[in-house]
């Protein structure tokens, strides 16, 4: 391509993977240097792919946000797609921290968190999760006073959240490899994401409490160094104290922390912004108590990274006298309110009260816990409590609730309207056993059992294989549902690698994905598994990593593909690999 892209002359590279190159380069008309990804031809014979890319790239473009990085421009160009995006000509956390081992100071986490809260609550507004907040993908400028890593008490300058999807998009391709399966990419995930489950801007708060922990203690905060292990921490272990890693974090900062990695999303923080503010609040104390967000409160927008609102302390030049007519103002608000809910308690306790539901029923299924109960006479809504959780409220007399994680749970129910007092809650349910297991995508293991693990957390899959649910690899598909597996050896290398790929509801679909998958001109040969069944095998290269898909043809398989890859090896010796697999 030379030293031109599309008119952009090229300064340097800024970064190499596997499926293309990202550069540095000067606007062909503007005095602004820009980063450009490129994707290389040979990746993008597909007009599926270039859509998918250039679907990708409008998603991130209209979001405008001094904390995420921006989408100038797409186009192509000598049969390669390539997109133009903001230059932050400064680092990433992930190298920060490895300059800082003890974290960052006060100062900057409080700069840092407020500037990726910011930017994902604009995300979210926009109806789109990140899934992978991490240092990594968090990059940050050079301040005045400062150079990022150099310790002083605030280095931090811009900071800008990146790979919404795109990054996604050019790393992971249109195949399955070894990168994106090792433990670092586990570090942050919220448990409904290593459960295959329903993810919503809820996740990504989780995330943000995980990343807020590294930046306290200087490691993260489940570092185990087996893939199993970082999923059974998240899934199970309790959130480690920030305070117990670093004496100097206020103790008020770990029921923040623990808040926003709370295991049940319910319990989380609504919003990137909330968790912010109240970190921000736990970091000015000492000892006591951080006043907590209400969860169920809509998410707060923070102002960008770097404005004195958004770090410690109070505005420069701030009148004491007016925060206390302020609180002044707000104890005389609090007092009415009080008022006039004893006001309102005292009529309504003249009206008549609803009838409590019956015991509810609670019926687990392998998507969501599906509860009903019978109407209650004068109620115009309904709220129900898993636990002392509570996870609806309106007019349907039966809901399904998204399987929560593993545990015994019971249900109850209370009647509401708007001319009478709530009633009590009902008996609880039958208590609900939830068992670990593969969710969504539990009929796919269910095709493979002696290939697939029984649960995220078990070991008894082909060859001991670590694996984990996840969202669409290949084809940019709402219906597309992927069971990913790994084997590492003992430096955390992975030897081999494999996906099977699910479309439940689309057998065109898979058809259209197995070809971006495999490559539209791959010839297929014959194939037989350890197990007898046939199929066709094809035999393909993604980033380097020789790969084997298999398609199983019509049958119970039908609406699946499996594709098994070796880290090292050639194509013939993936073969080989996957005729001996129990599939």
């Amino acid at each position: 391509m030379g030293d031109d892209i599309a008119g952009y002359r090229v300064v340097g590279i800024l970064g190499v993977g596997g499926m293309g190159e990202v550069y540095r380069a000067q606007h062909p008309r503007l005095p602004r240097t820009d980063a450009v990804k490129v994707l290389r031809p040979d990746h993008l014979a597909d007009d599926t792919v270039r859509l998918r890319f250039e679907r990708e790239a409008d998603l991130i473009a209209p979001l405008t946000h001094p904390n995420i990085v921006r989408v100038y421009d797409r186009g192509a160009i000598d049969d390669a797609l390539w997109i133009a995006m903001e230059w932050v000509p400064g680092t990433d956390l992930a190298k920060i921290l490895a300059e800082r081992p003890g974290g960052l100071t006060f100062d900057e986490v409080a700069a840092v968190v407020s500037g990726v809260a910011a930017g994902l609550d604009e995300a979210h507004r926009h109806g789109l999760t990140h899934r992978d907040v991490k240092p990594a993908n968090i990059l940050i400028t050079r301040q005045d006073t400062g150079t990022p890593g150099a310790g002083g008490p605030n280095s931090i300058g811009a900071v800008k959240l990146g790979d919404f999807g795109i990054a996604r998009a050019v790393e992971d391709g249109v195949g399955l490899t070894g990168t994106g399966l090792t433990v670092g990419t586990m570090r942050y995930a919220s448990p409904e994401q290593i459960n295959g489950a329903r993810v919503d801007a809820r996740s990504d708060v989780y995330s943000l409490a995980a990343t807020t922990f590294e930046l306290l203690t200087g490691t993260p905060p489940y570092p185990a160094d087996s893939l199993s292990g970082v999923m059974a921490a998240h899934l199970f272990a309790e959130v480690p104290s920030a305070s117990a890693g670093n004496p100097a974090v206020p103790a008020a900062v770990d029921a923040v922390i623990a808040t926003g990695m709370a295991k049940d999303p319910a319990r989380r923080f609504a919003g990137a912004g909330q968790f912010a503010q109240a970190l921000l609040a736990a970091l000015r104390t000492d000892s006591g108590a951080a006043t907590l967000l209400p969860i169920a409160s809509p998410p707060v927008a923070l102002p960008p990274a770097g404005s004195p609102s958004a770090l410690l302390g109070p505005r420069a030049g701030a009148s004491p006298i007016g925060n206390g007519r302020r609180g002044v103002a707000v104890v005389a608000a609090l007092v009415c309110a009080v008022l006039l809910g004893a006001s309102v308690g005292a009529l309504r306790t003249s009206a008549q009260t609803l009838a409590a539901p019956d015991r509810p029923d609670a019926t687990v299924t392998p998507y969501d816990v599906e509860v009903a109960w019978q109407p209650v006479a004068g109620a115009t809504e309904y709220v129900v409590k898993r636990d002392d959780v509570e996870v609806y409220a309106g007019p349907a007399t039966s809901i399904k609730d998204p399987l929560p994680l593993p545990g015994v749970y019971q249900y109850s129910v209370s009647a509401r309207s708007a001319d009478a007092s709530p009633s009590r809650f009902s008996l609880k349910s039958t208590p609900t056993t939830v068992r670990a297991g593969w969710r969504q995508v539990q009929w796919i293991a269910d095709l493979y059992p002696d290939l697939v693990p029984a649960s995220p957390l078990s070991t008894n899959g082909y060859d001991g294989v670590g694996c984990y649910a996840n969202a669409s690899v290949y084809f940019d598909s709402s219906s597309q549902q992927t069971l990913t597996c790994a084997k590492e050896d003992g430096k955390r290398k992975v030897q081999f690698s494999f996906a099977i790929a699910g479309y439940p509801n689309d057998p065109k679909e898979r058809a259209a994905a197995q070809q971006v998958a495999f490559g539209f001109h791959t010839v297929g040969r014959p194939f037989v598994s350890a197990q007898g069944n046939k199929g066709t095998v094809y035999r393909h290269t993604v980033n380097d990593t020789q790969c084997a898909g298999i398609d199983f043809g019509p049958g119970k398989r039908a609406l699946t593909f499996v594709d098994v890859c070796l880290d090292r090896g050639t194509s013939d010796e993936a073969v080989r690999l996957a005729k001996r697999m129990p599939m």
